[in-house]
């Protein structure tokens, strides 16, 4: 599967005009919408489209261009996560999917743990649980809750944009308020039904080897959702982490939270290997990025591909 991946790198890395060559059809017909139709019309597209390893998947355009495209989430921290969770995740194992949108690492987990394994995912946004319910479909090894994670289990409320930003979908919008995008069409608010880690686990007897959570500001509250869990087992949790300049006051909340129960964090490097870090901010900073994938571990696994 890591030799699969490589192809949506190389379509990731490529030129526009290279992507033009190796799939032109597709090409102009996913630019086109997003530049032309949605603009004018605002209404999403759903597509089918295959993933690296071979799976069906449906997306909505434009906001899943980059899958559509290259079979796989494309931006270089996403490639490498990939890589982390195919050496990582094996037969057998449970995952934990919290921020799930249309299923991308949801169908990736449930190929890599198995019939033997069990994938659990969490997407509050109505419109992205949708579609992820027809991702999932069949699939015996994946169950989906149409719920926020948070640090308690009354509604919340929640903030929904249109599709150009769904992967912005947040119980926190402040960090947004400045963008352009917020300005010209500002996101629906409902009210949802919250969960946590510790409710999750401690009613169902889950018990997830891998956590991913990518809630675009209210981690925090995810952490402390699970703190129970988090301080007497020792999962592998993988957190979005925003760099400084993108109001990541929640981010370091977590980080906070994870280190004071042993939690150290790694960075993943291009091969989906993970080295210790001290200073994840200056580590953006040195490496220009302004979000990365970080992995927190009590200890390293002994698990290898």
């Amino acid at each position: 599967m890591l030799k699969l991946l490589e192809k949506v790198e190389r379509r990731a890395d490529t030129t526009k005009l290279g992507r033009l060559w190796m799939q032109p059809l597709k090409y102009i017909y996913a630019i086109g919408f997003r530049e032309l139709l949605y603009k004018i019309s605002h209404k999403q597209k759903i597509v089918s489209t295959t993933l690296f390893f071979g799976r069906k998947m449906t997306i909505a355009l434009p906001a899943a261009t980059d899958i559509y495209l290259t079979g796989g989430k494309s931006h270089p921290s996403e490639i490498r996560l990939a890589r982390f969770l195919i050496k990582n995740l094996h037969a057998g194992d449970s995952f934990m999917d919290i921020g799930a949108h249309y299923g991308y690492f949801t169908l990736l987990a449930a190929e890599l743990v198995g019939h033997s394994g069990m994938v659990r995912s969490f997407e509050p946004a109505s419109d992205s649980f949708n579609i992820l319910s027809r991702n999932v479909a069949g699939r015996n090894n994946i169950t989906v809750f149409p719920v926020a994670v948070s640090d308690g289990v009354a509604n919340v409320v929640f903030y929904e944009f249109e599709n150009m930003q769904s992967e912005y979908n947040s119980m926190e919008i402040g960090q947004f308020e400045n963008e352009g995008w917020f300005k010209r069409k500002a996101p629906r608010k409902v009210s949802i039904a919250a969960t946590g880690i510790d409710r999750v686990t401690g009613e169902t007897g889950f018990m997830p080897d891998i956590i991913k959570v990518d809630v675009e500001g209210a981690e925090d509250k995810v952490v402390l959702g699970g703190q129970s869990f988090l301080q007497s087992h020792a999962p592998v949790i993988i957190l979005e982490y925003l760099a400084v300049t993108r109001h990541n006051e929640a981010h370091q909340k977590a980080v906070a939270l994870l280190r004071s129960w042993g939690y150290v964090p790694h960075v993943i490097n291009k091969v989906g290997e993970i080295t210790p870090v001290s200073d994840i901010e200056n580590n953006l900073k040195i490496n220009g990025l302004n979000s990365d994938n970080i992995v927190f571990l009590k200890t390293v696994p002994g698990r290898t591909e």
